[in-house]
């Protein structure tokens, strides 16, 4: 491990581990222009012309001041130009910033933090783009000081006097801020939910960025792209029995993409914070990554509905944060293979299954089959639904409809809807065999502003499907809003007993309008006949359109 001496600005090596390692300050910025790099500061005469040499000599005079003779700044303290000395660096930066006496925090987009005329703190602090790199999330964590500075070295706080500012800014709670050791306590979906929101520069530090988030060691192979990821969650299944690694979702990706065996992308965990451990009866909390997908042995919930087909779910050891009354579980497609007597299944998405349910299901072991592993259809197909007949003749003859798709996001050319026959044609070529959704809204003209958000699932086998509609007066916040984000609101399958019963929602999770409106009685009444007659629409598979 390189210091810079604060004094002469030159590089010192130490090894890290030895007890005679002396304490050090550690520079945690965000890259801009002219960053000084290892060559650059061998020759300080340059360096001090960068534009990158400022923030060094700020830390150097900072560290001076708080008693350091050493700092550590990853710009120029790191060969890069060595393949194993940058993988080392990478592999062991979570422990240097542990070990570091104090992390200086550099905004440089940052004045102050003082208060605006209205009280309102302004909003820079929370802005900066330091908040928003993925490398930034270790650095904000791990080290046992954090000391925030702004523009020109303005001191703005510790990280533990602007921790419900940074918790607010983060997801990260308050606790972890107070006490960067209580981070273990928290399940893997939680911790990757701290980083789907941020980024980096090249997609493979997405992965090399969390490696000590989660206590583990891998090669660095730049230029794997996402299979970095990958390769990351598969490091932690080694060394770790937390299923939350598998709650994830997949909704803002299409076809095979959102059937991998485990998640894409961090990304995928952004609405998992509240998610933690919880044993279940029947589950042995083992599993492995095998050459076929993921081996494991759940508690196995079969549901069948007469005409439909039946549904698999594997409950996992988790639920949501004081909901304890229903499991997490993946919802699962069975696959027509099998290996020694063991089924093979794709992971569809996330669903939650009532204890009182949860006692029927059946100890099963199962293989969660990689994507890449499984071969999709790739003739052309169109999907045809055909809302003419049965939807509407329940409703009243003078009313008029105006329906907006919603799902899927298809490039023009692939979609085509017909607003005199009222026919959606989805090409779906390479679509995978399982359950797909259609997802669209059906505006009601008239003198109220209300309508119908219908989500329509069907299994690729062109059987009928199951239908579940959601009561709105806020059409335009339903048009305005993505798919992803409406999904994630409406779209997870809580099963029970009482599956069929049809709850209204609103938007902003109230449904005081739908009390007291004359018009939502109706819509209730209509929501209801509709549910009935929805699952007769015709949904035809055919090689042409």
């Amino acid at each position: 491990m390189r210091l810079l001496h604060v004094i002469s600005q030159r590089l010192e090596s130490f090894n890290s581990d030895s007890p005679e390692m002396p304490k050090y300050a550690i520079l945690s910025h965000v890259w801009g222009k002219e960053e000084v790099t290892f060559e650059d500061i061998g020759d300080l005469f340059k360096a001090k012309r960068m534009l990158g040499f400022e923030k060094i000599w700020l830390s150097c005079v900072q560290a001076k001041r708080d008693g350091l003779q050493y700092v550590w700044v990853d710009t120029c303290c790191i060969d890069k130009s060595s393949s194993s000395e940058l993988s080392e660096a990478i592999n062991s930066m979570f422990k240097w910033y542990q070990n570091a006496a104090v992390c200086y925090a550099y905004l440089d987009t940052t004045t102050t933090l003082a208060a605006s005329k209205s009280g309102d703190v302004l909003e820079e602090f929370e802005n900066s783009r330091w908040f928003t790199r993925g490398w930034t999330l270790q650095e904000l964590i791990a080290p046992r000081v954090v000391e925030f500075y702004g523009r020109s070295w303005v001191h703005l706080g510790s990280r533990y006097i602007l921790r419900e500012k940074i918790s607010l800014r983060t997801g990260i709670p308050e606790r972890v801020l107070r006490n960067p050791k209580t981070i273990r306590t928290y399940s893997v979906a939680t911790r990757m939910s701290w980083a789907s929101a941020r980024n980096t520069t090249c997609p493979e530090d997405r992965a090399y960025s969390l490696l000590g988030l989660f206590d583990v060691h891998m090669p660095l192979l730049y230029g794997e792209g996402k299979r970095a990821f990958i390769r990351l969650q598969e490091e932690i299944i080694k060394s770790s029995d937390d299923e939350t690694i598998l709650v994830w979702d997949g909704d803002f990706l299409r076809g095979e993409e959102r059937l991998t065996m485990l998640a894409p992308d961090p990304a995928s965990f952004f609405n998992f914070a509240n998610v933690e451990q919880l044993p279940v009866r029947g589950s042995s909390s083992q599993y492995t990554v095998t050459n076929k997908g993921l081996q494991m042995h759940v508690p196995l919930l079969k549901y069948h509905q007469k005409g439909e087909p039946e549904e698999c779910y594997g409950i996992l050891n988790c639920h949501y944060r004081n909901d304890f009354t229903r499991y997490i579980a993946i919802s699962l497609s069975p696959l027509d293979i099998e290996t020694n007597g063991i089924r093979h299944f794709l992971k569809w998405n996330i669903s939650t299954v009532l204890h009182d349910m949860a006692k029927h299901a059946v100890p099963t072991t199962i293989i969660i089959r990689r994507t890449e592993d499984v071969e999709f259809t790739t003739q052309e197909t169109f999907v045809h639904l055909n809302l003419t007949s049965h939807p509407f003749k329940y409703l009243d003859y003078d009313m008029s409809f105006k329906i907006t798709p919603l799902f899927p996001d298809i490039p023009d050319g692939e979609c085509h809807w017909n607003h005199e026959t009222n026919v959606l044609s989805i090409r779906a070529d390479n679509w995978p065999p399982v359950v797909c959704i259609l997802g669209f809204y059906l505006h009601v003209e008239g003198p109220a502003d209300w309508g119908f958000v219908i989500m329509y699932s069907f299994p690729w086998n062109g059987t009928l499907g199951k239908v579940k509609i959601i009561p709105t007066t806020d059409s335009s916040k339903f048009i305005s809003e993505s798919w992803t984000a409406w999904t994630r609101k409406y779209s997870s399958s809580v099963v029970s007993q009482d599956e069929d019963e049809l709850t209204p929602t609103h938007l902003n999770g109230s449904n005081e309008l739908f009390e007291s409106s004359w018009y939502t009685r109706i819509m209730i009444r209509r929501v209801k006949m509709l549910k009935q007659s929805i699952r007769v629409l015709e949904v035809n598979i055919s090689g042409s359109e």
